[in-house]
This record gives structure tokens, sequence and C-alpha cells, in this order.
């Protein structure tokens, strides 16, 4: 995340009833996204799934959260007044690797932790066992 220039993006384990969701991309650029609740949304991105460069949000210091925003469009609301969908920068190697999932305890265990090590990135892998 550290070096984004407006808008990264990656996936995100275990959100809206899939295993993950998030964009899919070809060659470094996002194609189309993996999303089961309402894929219509202009940028169907997880809460947990991007990060805005800080210094986007202070020279545009009228861009918001709209507070009003539908469930589900609050990532929207903000997301797409800063870039395009062709100006996502993706992370985890193409956003092929999974490096932080959501989870409620009671339904998903942890069985095996296995710490990955990249070039710029570490993320944590999971084997989830079903209850």
């Amino acid at each position: 995340m550290r070096y984004t220039k407006k808008v990264s993006v990656w996936p995100v384990g275990l959100v809206g009833g899939l295993r993950w969701e998030g964009p899919i991309c070809v060659n470094g650029a996002v194609v189309e996204f993996y999303v089961a609740w309402r894929p219509e949304r202009p940028m169907p991105v997880d809460m947990a799934g991007f990060a805005i460069n800080a210094k986007l949000l202070i020279d545009n210091p009228e861009v918001e959260m709209d507070p009003f925003a539908h469930r589900g469009y609050l990532e929207s609301s903000i997301v797409s007044k800063l870039a395009n969908r062709d100006e996502f920068e993706p992370l985890t190697d193409d956003c092929k690797q999974v490096c932080e999932a959501k989870f409620n305890t009671s339904l998903i265990v942890p069985v095996n932790l296995e710490v990955i090590y990249s070039r710029t990135e570490v993320c944590t892998k999971y084997v989830f066992v079903p209850t």
C-alpha cells in the first residue's frame, strides 16, 4: 500500500458469502470484479479491499464518503470520485493472493497458519475447515 499512487485494490477473503471477492486482473489491469452482492455497483470493492493515497485526499478536500449512501455503496461514493477502474493499482501479485479475510470465528476455524513472504508484502494463508 505504501506505493499507492491513487487507489490500490486487492481481494478480500470470506466476504459476501464467497470464499473471496475482489478484482480480477489481467496484465496489471483490473478487468472485472468477482462479487456476489450487487455486482452492478460502480466500484464493487469491499471496504477492506482498497487503499487511497492520502495525498490524493489532501489535494481533493471536497471528496468525502457520502454518509447517506445506500448500503454497499459507501465505498463507491469515495473511490469513484478519485479514480476510474482503469486507474486502479492491483496489489498482491495481480490480485491472485488473498492476504486478508473477514471472518466470524464461530463459523470458521483457522487450522493451519503459514506466513508467506514476498517482495513487498507479508500474507497470512489460512486453511479453513467448515463447521
